[in-house]
């Protein structure tokens, strides 16, 4: 069982407003990052949208009026 997170507000390596994605894997009762995604941009809001596949072989991640990332 897989699950996706967005933080597009986020600050990440100094970078305003650059945002992340996470994809979690369920192990048990816990929930594991097994992939963090992160905003090359200030201002960017990377994470402000996604989209996570039924099997989770697939997430879109979308920036703020940006292009849409496959993963």
């Amino acid at each position: 069982m897989y699950m996706a997170t967005g933080a597009h507000l986020e600050h990440v390596d100094g970078l305003i407003g650059a945002g992340y994605a996470r994809l979690y894997a369920k192990s048990g009762t816990d929930w594991n990052i097994i992939q963090e995604l992160n905003g090359a941009h200030s201002s960017g809001y990377f994470g402000q949208s996604l989209d996570l596949s039924h099997g989770g072989s697939l997430l879109t991640v979308s920036a703020s009026g940006g292009p849409v990332y496959l993963y």
